[in-house]
């Protein structure tokens, strides 16, 4: 992997905490080496999150701490805010604030996600929040009046966007990106430029945007063993590519044929990390897709294909992982990405 000239590429770990084990959790995470770690959120399926980073925040002195991703349709702008503001003032300035327009958190409730234009508000109410100023609600100026009471810092507003207008929303007004849409050279590229596309247009400078990656991996020496493994957790991140028409239309081949096809027959019953071994959906991804969505295999080439994508210009890779996985990339993984540099 090319050595560049910004600070260290950062890991993280992604789950849904288990029911009050966050500070654990996030603990393990710490002294495995990783960068942050991100709870999940969905409150049908596991505690609240902002007690669950709290509590995390107690436990860990180094390790940043987030959502992955919080919505504004079962929370309110504000909520969010507020909750995340206080994982900052406890956590010493670990925050990261991830959000997006909802998936399972949505689909749980019978909720869809959000429409783009409330989303693009939302998000921005959320940042003016966040920065400790204020924004006009339905006449009223609202803001988070209790910081001043606290040793506050900004928090870092992190979109996690899969579509062409989540990404230029976020390159227009998010602080971080962390790329929804697989780990193919040319869907990272695509991606790219859309987001610094719109925040040139936003008059933002070139290093206003961390831009990352969320990417479907799983290390094992065995390459069959490892896309079997894979296999259902590539199909849950291309659903996310499936909700709108238009943006399937123009999905190459491979991808299309799980995208025109997902979204109708997803069931949010098997989306955690852990039941989407039973997944119904698994059979869309033949191994040649899991093999494009997703990176499955040793570590050699895990590495290998990792050290491509970081040299696109990716500043930071998430991994959903859990048990001795998670130890896995810990231990093969994330020692050579740290020995890289973002730019």
């Amino acid at each position: 992997m090319t050595k560049q000239d910004a600070k260290r590429f950062e890991v993280g770990s992604l789950t849904f905490a288990a029911p009050l084990a966050g500070a654990a959790m996030a603990a393990e995470a710490e002294a495995m080496g990783y960068d942050f770690q991100f709870f999940g959120v969905n409150d049908c399926q596991t505690t609240d999150v902002f007690t669950e980073l709290r509590m995390a925040a107690e436990a860990t002195e180094q390790i940043g701490l987030g959502t992955c991703v919080a919505n504004f349709v079962t929370r309110h702008p504000v909520v969010v805010a507020s909750g995340i503001a206080a994982v900052q003032v406890a956590s010493g300035g670990r925050a990261i604030c991830g959000v997006g327009k909802g998936d399972s958190a949505v689909g749980r409730v019978g909720r869809s996600p959000q429409r783009h234009e409330d989303f693009v508000h939302d998000l921005r109410a959320l940042c003016a929040y966040l920065s400790g100023g204020s924004i006009e609600l339905h006449g009223v100026e609202s803001r988070l009046a209790w910081l001043e009471q606290t040793d506050y810092r900004p928090v870092p507003v992190e979109v996690a966007a899969t579509g062409p207008r989540s990404l230029a929303a976020a390159g227009a007004h998010a602080d971080r990106v962390s790329l929804a849409v697989g780990a193919d050279e040319g869907r990272i590229r695509w991606a790219l430029e859309i987001v610094r596309s719109a925040a040139k247009a936003a008059g933002r400078p070139a290093d206003a945007v961390r831009i990352g990656a969320h990417i479907p991996l799983h290390v094992d020496d065995d390459r069959a063993r490892a896309i079997e493994a894979l296999r259902p957790s590539t199909v849950g991140w291309a659903h996310m590519a499936s909700f709108s028409p238009a943006h399937v239309a123009s999905h190459e081949p491979i991808l299309k044929k799980v995208t025109s096809v997902v979204h109708a027959l997803y069931d949010y019953e098997h989306h955690g990390y852990q039941e989407s071994n039973t997944s119904p959906v698994r059979h869309l991804a033949d191994d040649e897709f899991v093999d494009y969505y997703g990176i499955a295999g040793p570590a050699d080439y895990a590495l290998e294909r990792l050290g491509k994508l970081a040299g696109l210009g990716l500043e930071f890779f998430t991994f959903v992982a859990e048990g001795e996985q998670k130890r896995r990339i810990a231990a093969d993984i994330i020692p050579a990405l740290h020995a890289a540099r973002s730019g």
